[in-house]
């Protein structure tokens, strides 16, 4: 049994570490998303389609359709699709791959620990009631009702009524071969003191089990967690977009977490789509030019020069938090 514990946790430790090596690794993120589109995207439109994007999750989850809902798969293709252009090109599909492997790795990383604190809990039980003999001779002696033995027919009797009640799952066979095994002196009788010293062996057995498991856990986290950690540093520190990359006159500008520089693209997107709404308005943009020339005609010469655009892109450029140079 402790053999086949150790393997299953190996298993997970495995499938862990291929998680987390797709999930940290783009390159192998890229090459996952191309094999499932060539898998399944049936139009060769080199990006998977809302319609293809259920096929797949249909596909690899099937025995979780029961807790999968269309508006489920709906808001993840939707939250994936950067470019709100209708499909996960494979520049989406690597993000997508990589961010359900990092929440399959952790999910089976919970699991695994939440079933090390059971057994870890358990064995401190365990612990405590081997290391009370006094409290363990009590229960024994209240289950005898103060007798000094007890014949086997006493015994039989007394597990008949703890099955009939759904107490024990027991046969009066295995009883009767519990029977014999505690009754060292051979005399078919029990004795509290033969109950007591079979309940310690019992209960000393199952320490070792569960003591075994416990310690298969620990070797499974001490070899996987230190290196999860590793991996989740090293993106966190990836994580960080220097502005340079938007200006790269400027290198001396502070870096940048993804989220942030994300939310003011998204700003700046809800921008630029009101201004391309605003820009097919002619009516809309004949009655703003008299503000926008008076604003920004400095010099009252009827024209907007290039230092006053200047100071219209300066003035754009701050209320977006995007930096520019002259050249752009």
């Amino acid at each position: 049994m402790i053999l086949d514990f150790k393997a299953y946790l190996e298993a997970a430790k495995h499938t862990m570490y291929v998680l987390y090596y797709v999930a940290y690794d783009i390159e192998i993120a890229y090459e996952v998303a191309a094999e499932i589109g060539a898998n399944f995207d049936f139009d060769g439109s080199s990006q998977l389609e809302l319609d293809e994007f259920k096929e797949l999750v249909s596909y690899l989850a099937d025995e979780y359709a029961d807790y999968v809902t269309d508006d489920d798969i709906e808001a993840t293709f939707h939250a994936f699709d950067t470019d709100y252009n209708g499909g996960l090109d494979i520049h989406e599909g690597a993000v997508l791959i990589q961010a359900v492997c990092k929440e399959f790795a952790h999910t089976i990383a919970d699991a695994l620990y939440h079933h090390y604190t059971e057994l870890a809990t358990e064995l401190d039980n365990l612990d405590a009631t081997l290391a009370d003999r006094e409290a363990l001779e009590n229960e024994v002696n209240a289950m005898f009702n103060g007798q000094d033995s007890i014949t086997w027919e006493q015994f039989r009797q007394g597990v008949e009524y703890a099955i009939s009640e759904g107490e024990l799952e027991f046969t009066v066979e295995q009883a009767e071969a519990v029977f014999d095994q505690l009754d060292t002196n051979d005399n078919q009788n029990l004795s509290q003191g033969e109950v007591v010293e079979g309940l310690i062996q019992w209960l000393t057995s199952v320490r070792t089990l569960v003591g075994s498991m416990v310690t298969a856990y620990k070797e499974v986290f001490a070899t996987t967690t230190e290196e999860i950690e590793e991996q989740e540093e090293t993106e966190a520190i990836s994580q960080q977009i220097p502005y340079y990359e938007i200006q790269p006159e400027d290198e001396s500008l502070p870096a940048e977490p993804v989220d942030q520089f994300r939310q003011r693209l998204y700003y700046v997107k809800m921008i630029v789509e009101e201004a391309y709404v605003i820009y097919h308005n002619d009516e809309y943009v004949a009655s703003q030019i008299p503000d926008i020339a008076h604003e920004l005609d400095f010099d009252e010469d009827g024209k907007i020069e290039r230092h006053e655009f200047q100071a219209l892109v300066s003035m754009l450029s701050g209320q977006l938090q995007l930096p520019m140079n002259k050249h752009q």
